[in-house]
């Protein structure tokens, strides 16, 4: 009794954990419609982040500004940084399974050895072509 409502416990924190960013999302993304959001944090020694969110994407902007910049060409330097963007459309609904996920009866999930090395050799050679296919 007590092992179950521990677990009802943690599954209620887990799915609070993902629907406060869902909310958030969804509160980021009608802003948005009515004018462009813009966030940039930089602290003294830690890199620069920048939040954007215009009509219909959220861009996230990583600039590293302690590390050395490349040069482009004569007095021409770009800094290194990733950016990374995705649509609303994909992201609220995203952070919604993942709150619904814990309540899913994973002690009924049987899985065999072979299934297993399967999944994870899938996986595996799934990452492989990734990392090949970004150099």
């Amino acid at each position: 009794m007590l092992h179950l409502r521990k677990q009802r416990v943690v599954r209620t924190a887990a799915t609070v954990a993902c629907l406060l960013p869902c909310l958030l999302l969804i509160g980021l993304w009608v802003r948005a419609h009515q004018s462009p959001a813009y966030i940039r944090e930089h602290l003294p020694g830690v890199p620069s982040l920048e939040f954007i969110s215009d009509r219909s994407e959220l861009h996230v902007t990583h600039l590293a500004l302690d590390k050395p910049m490349r040069q482009l060409g004569r007095g021409f330097y770009q800094p290194q940084y990733w950016n990374f963007r995705a649509p609303f459309v994909f992201l609220v609904p995203l952070s919604a399974a993942l709150a619904f996920l814990p309540w899913l009866p994973w002690q009924r999930l049987r899985f065999r050895l072979r299934t297993m090395l399967i999944a994870t050799t899938t996986l595996a050679v799934l990452l492989g072509l990734v990392v090949y296919a970004n150099r």
